[in-house]
């Protein structure tokens, strides 16, 4: 829980993040499952960094972007470019209107590609070289 408040910045720490989310988590804030989907204070800027393999749409819908991949290219057509279908690793972007801030996986970097089974819903995909 503090590695999660402090990376979102929040206000009053773990305990602040954990009461907000305390239906989701129970009683043991130490045992946080995989997947499980926390809801982050208002006013917390949310950054992503762009890992191998992600897409806008993917990385849209696993933060519950509104307005989906437009929504998150539109907010980081600078750091992205003119092609939204290129997004390239170590690109952080700035995540508009998050519905919920995911809890981060070991590596301290809450990951979110498209589904593997499905192609992506929209730009994106990396290219390959």
């Amino acid at each position: 829980m503090s590695s999660i408040a402090a990376r979102f910045a929040v206000r009053g720490g773990w305990p602040a993040l954990y009461t907000l989310n305390l239906q989701a988590l129970g009683r043991n804030p130490n045992a946080i499952r995989p997947g499980t989907v926390l809801t982050v204070p208002g006013g917390a800027p949310v950054r992503y960094t762009v890992a191998t393999g992600d897409t806008l749409s993917g990385i849209a819908a696993g933060l519950g972007v509104h307005g989906g991949w437009p929504a998150l290219y539109a907010a980081n057509r600078r750091a992205i470019g003119r092609d939204p279908n290129t997004i390239r690793p170590g690109t952080v972007l700035t995540v508009p209107h998050p519905a919920a801030a995911p809890a981060t996986s070991g590596r301290g970097h809450p990951r979110h590609p498209a589904p593997s089974s499905a192609p992506p819903a929209g730009p994106g995909t990396i290219p390959s070289r």
